[in-house]
This record gives C-alpha cells, structure tokens and sequence, in this order.
C-alpha cells in the first residue's frame, strides 16, 4: 500500500493568526524608551555603553547624537536622537504595516512589511529576521504597533521615509526641526496627529528635503 500524505497549503489569514497577537501602543513605546535608553532586559538589545554599537545592532537605523548617562543613578546609557528608515528592507518600498520577529530584534526601532515578508516567506519556506539573520518562526511574528502607528500617521505623506526617534520614544520626519510628536497622544486624534506630521515633513523640506524625504531632484 501507498500512503499519500496531502499538505493543504494555509491561507494568508491562517498564517498570520499564528502570529504573535500585537503589542499595545503603550508596551511598544516602553520597549523603544529601553531601547534608547540602552536599559538590560530580555527584550533590549544591550548598549554596553555604546551608542555607536546600539544603532548598528538596529538594522534600519542610525544615531545623530551621542549618547550620555542619565541623571537618576540607574546606570543606563541615554542614546542620543537616531534616525530610522521606513522601508522594506525587501522591496525598498515603504512599510504599509510594519513588523518584527520578537525573539531576534530585541527592542530595536527596526522592522519590514508584513506583506512583503510573507510573500518571502511563502516562496522560500524559511522564517528568518532580514536585520539579523538570524532564524525565528511564525509564532514569533509580530506587528511593530511603534511604527506601524507612525507609519497610518504618514499615509498622505508617502515621500517620507524616515524618522527620527528621541530617547522619549517620541518621533517626527527626519530633517525636521518641528517639536516631537507622541504616538500616545497622537492616538487618540488621528486628524490632528496627520496636520502635526504634515506640518513637521513641510518643515524639514524647507531645510532643504530633510533626511527623511524621497528628493526626486537629488537624481537629476
């Protein structure tokens, strides 16, 4: 006798209910503050006292700063304000929604599409974190509630490609001179949130396109 073993192929929507269910806004900006601050804990990236070190080990990310140590005596090193970019590292688009494998990136600023990912995924039946290299699983696929958050405030502003993130976890467009926008407070006006955005991507294009814009004319 034969036994033929037929492997019915998951659907889109079954693959990613086995993903890990999404941090809260809340949880996800602790988790970029400890990344920033360069605190030790099982899902923070060491600093060891280097800024430098930290943001390589970002993925998609770059320090403008130095860090410093911070007042209160707990040891932790406060990185200086880095820049962090909004494309796939895959399709060099931007990120509609932004995710993270939790078991390989720590608590760093860094993530790919989702949708890009699985397309991947799909062709090569392998689940390995593109900033690391390192492999991991569906079950530990997670939405970057951070970014993706950032990334639903710029959706009328697609020429915007990075970021600049402050050790408060707060954000606004690279280039800009505009004062930090908070995820949390932005939540809960959405409307408001995109004018602030619009207001901070205006500002950092008048500086003359800003890091965190695509600049068409750069090429010609």
């Amino acid at each position: 006798l034969f036994m033929v073993a037929i492997m019915r192929q998951r659907t889109r929507e079954q693959v990613k209910a086995l993903m890990r269910q999404p941090e809260t806004l809340e949880a996800a900006v602790q988790r970029v503050r400890r990344y920033m601050r360069g605190s030790s804990s099982n899902d923070t990236l060491a600093a060891a006292g280097s800024s430098s070190n930290a943001a390589a080990a970002a993925g998609n990310g770059h320090v403008v700063s130095h860090g410093e140590s911070d007042d209160d005596g707990d040891g932790d090193v406060v990185m200086g304000n880095a820049v962090v970019s909004l494309k796939d590292p895959f399709s060099n688009m931007r990120m509609a929604t932004a995710a993270r494998f939790v078991d390989t990136a720590g608590a760093a600023p860094s993530a790919f599409d989702l949708e890009s990912f699985l397309d991947l995924a799909h062709s090569t039946r392998k689940w390995m974190d593109p900033h690391s290299s390192k492999p991991s699983c569906v079950q530990s696929l997670q939405v970057d509630s951070y970014l993706t958050h950032i990334l639903r405030v710029l959706s009328g502003l697609p020429a915007v490609t990075e970021v600049e993130i402050s050790p408060e976890a707060l954000w606004r467009p690279a280039g800009s001179s505009a004062a930090f926008l908070s995820v949390l407070q932005q939540a809960q006006d959405m409307p408001a949130a995109a004018a602030a955005a619009a207001a901070a991507a205006a500002s950092a294009a008048a500086a003359g396109g800003g890091a965190g814009s695509d600049n068409e004319d750069e090429d010609e």
